[in-house]
Formats: C-alpha cells, structure tokens, sequence
C-alpha cells in the first residue's frame, strides 16, 4: 500500500512505522496493509504475512494456533539474517 498515514495527532499526519527486511527477502513478505486507526493507539496497525520454513511448534489454544519459536533455531536464524 502506497502513501497510507501511519501515525495521526492534532498537529497533522504522517508515515513514521516500517517494516524493514533485507530485499533478499521481499518476495516473503504478502498481504502487507496499513489498517485503520483505532481508538487504542494514534498509531496504525500494520499486519502482513511471512512465509518461512518451519522453525516454530504449532498448537492449538482456545480455536487459534499458535506458534513459539523453537530456541534450537536462533542459531540459525542469526546466520541466516546476517549472509
């Protein structure tokens, strides 16, 4: 999405949060959206989706999955972040 405020105060709006990866990795990223404001925060939602390999268990709480990071990985997630 393109030329969505992020950020509204009195004083006027503007684009202040990111989401930053590496180009490398730009074709994991989909669904990016700016939501709207709410009344919990001067600060817009940003939700996307990440594809990525399975570094994470997966279960199910009250109807909804969930996932926690397998700490066995971090390794491999630092070397991978910082090729």
């Amino acid at each position: 999405m393109t030329g969505a405020f992020t950020y509204y105060n009195r004083q006027g709006c503007s684009v202040i949060d990111y989401l930053l990866l590496k180009e490398r990795d730009f074709n994991s990223v989909s669904n990016f959206r700016v939501e709207h404001f709410n009344e919990f925060s001067d600060h817009a939602p940003l939700t996307f989706t990440i594809e990525c390999i399975q570094p994470a268990c997966i279960n199910t709480y009250r109807g909804e999955t969930v996932y926690r990071w397998r700490e066995k990985f971090t390794g491999q997630l630092s070397q991978w972040h910082n090729q």
